[in-house]
């Protein structure tokens, strides 16, 4: 919506200055003076609106990077809110360089139904994905079902990417194991955006503490945000993807 108001603005612009253009030529002043038209109304009606055009022009403007900087980090409070965030910034995607989409979880069980529910829809043509998932319990305060959960999704995943309808449409997709705690995951887009938590520990009277994945709130980390703390987010996010993503895909043809 605001990439059309500005190209209609552009479109004013330049309307309004043909216009000023053409006043100028002299069988047109000659013709607007016969009819009693006075050329200093004339500049007034035709120069005001181009100002005011201009004026508007960079009030949006201002207002885009304004908007940038405010979002640039936000707390967003619930996974599903982070997956429907993540899922409006996968849709402006124009560029080959931004679709692309990692996923560094905790066994997916949640994720990768929902992504492939995108894709049977039939969005997200020409995308390429990674996911990546834990498949050991290297860590006693890691609940167990996540590596058996993680290894089944994994085989999911890839199963489906070697479906034919998935090849058709220029989808690619990797599968991705690891064997660290999951301590910072989340997604990373092609464009730049981050979305990112870390795990919280259940503490109990009776029993040990036990890591866990919810209540999980997500960093939005924009790419435009070019603070330190954006920065070094950024630099943490990007280190356990490189480590989740180390090893050679599974079932890679």
């Amino acid at each position: 919506m605001k990439t059309a108001w500005q190209d209609l603005q552009v479109r004013f612009a330049v309307f309004f200055v043909l216009l000023y253009l053409a006043t100028q030529l002299p069988l047109v002043k000659e013709w607007l003076a016969s009819v009693g038209v006075n050329q200093s109304w004339l500049n007034v009606g035709v120069i005001l609106p181009i100002i005011l055009t201009l004026v508007l022009w960079q009030t949006v403007e201002i207002t885009r990077r304004l908007d940038d900087v405010e979002h640039g980090s936000k707390v967003i409070p619930s996974d599903d809110d982070a997956l429907t965030a993540l899922k409006a910034v996968m849709e402006e995607a124009r560029t080959t360089k931004e679709m692309r989409l990692d996923v560094v979880g905790i066994s997916l069980t949640s994720t990768w139904p929902l992504v492939r529910r995108w894709l049977d829809n039939g969005k997200f043509d020409g995308w390429d994905f990674r996911f990546a998932a834990t498949t050991s319990s290297v860590n006693p305060s890691c609940p167990q079902r996540w590596a058996s959960e993680g290894r089944e999704t994994l085989t999911r995943i890839v199963k489906y990417s070697e479906a034919q309808r998935i090849t058709e449409r220029r989808i690619q997709i990797a599968a991705y194991e690891y064997q660290h705690v999951p301590a910072i995951h989340g997604f990373r887009t092609g464009s730049g955006d981050i979305f990112m938590t870390t795990l919280t520990w259940s503490i109990s009277a009776t029993k040990p503490p036990q890591l866990r994945s919810y209540p999980a709130a997500y960093e939005h980390i924009h790419p435009s945000d070019d603070s330190a703390y954006a920065r070094e987010r950024r630099r943490v996010f990007e280190a356990w993807c490189d480590a989740a993503f180390a090893s050679e895909p599974l079932g890679a043809r």
